[in-house]
């Protein structure tokens, strides 16, 4: 869950066309709308989309995948605003997943202005997913 992705969502969005010659193809999972996503609790994807990892691991911390996501976005420049303005794509962001550690009644993760004014400048947004980090009292982790 700690992981950075580059995504791209569109009700008419066709990744396989957008993908097609691009250098992150081989970091790409794609979803297509009406698709089954294999989870019962929401049966079908809504819109057509992608994600492309950009870095980060179970064990990456929140600046640990900033640094890797401003590595992305200066190195990928060109190839994220051809993505970016691809016709279909209604939103275009990047998701950052970050751990809450249990009995912390405050977080603040602090994101730089170098990668706001990156993502700005190249009409990305920025998601935050924070996951808590509990145990329950028979000491299982929750699942997301």
């Amino acid at each position: 869950m700690p992981e950075v992705y580059f995504e791209l969502l569109g009700d008419g969005f066709d990744p396989n066309a957008a993908l097609a010659g691009s250098p992150l193809l081989e970091f790409a999972d794609i979803q297509r709308g009406g698709e089954s996503t294999g989870l019962t609790c929401n049966p079908v994807f809504e819109t057509s989309g992608l994600q492309i990892w950009v870095g980060g691991d179970e064990t990456a911390g929140l600046q640990e995948q900033i640094t890797e996501a401003l590595r992305f976005l200066r190195e990928s420049t060109h190839e994220i605003r051809r993505l970016r303005h691809f016709s279909g794509v209604d939103c275009a962001r990047l998701r950052f997943g970050d751990h809450w550690p249990e009995k912390i009644a405050v977080h603040h993760p602090r994101l730089p202005s170098e990668l706001l004014l990156a993502c700005g400048q190249l009409g990305l947004d920025i998601v935050l997913s924070q996951y808590l980090l509990q145990k329950f009292p028979n000491g299982e982790s929750p699942s997301a």
